[in-house]
C-alpha cells in the first residue's frame, strides 16, 4: 500500500490552495522524508492509483503531455 497526498484544501480555513502542499514540504525540509519520497507521495503513487484500472485516465486533460514526459524520462 501506498501513501497518497491529501488535502483539506477546499475546506473554509484554506484560503491559499498552495498552502498544504507547501507546508508537506516541511518533511523533506525538517528530514523526515527525502524528495525522492515526497515525489512519490505527491506525485508517483497518485499517478499509479489513478491509472491502474484505467490506463487513460488522464488523457484528454490539461496534465496528459507532462505525463507522458514524466514517465518517459
Amino acid at each position: 500500500m501506498h501513501a497518497l497526498y491529501s488535502s483539506d484544501s477546499g475546506h473554509w480555513d484554506v484560503p491559499e490552495l498552495t498552502e498544504p502542499l507547501a507546508e508537506a514540504y516541511d518533511l523533506v525540509r525538517e528530514g523526515a522524508i527525502t524528495e525522492e519520497d515526497f515525489k512519490a507521495l505527491v506525485f508517483d503513487h497518485p499517478y499509479s492509483f489513478y491509472t491502474a484500472n484505467n490506463p487513460d485516465f488522464f488523457k484528454g486533460t490539461q496534465v496528459e503531455q507532462k505525463l507522458q514526459k514524466n514517465w518517459a524520462a
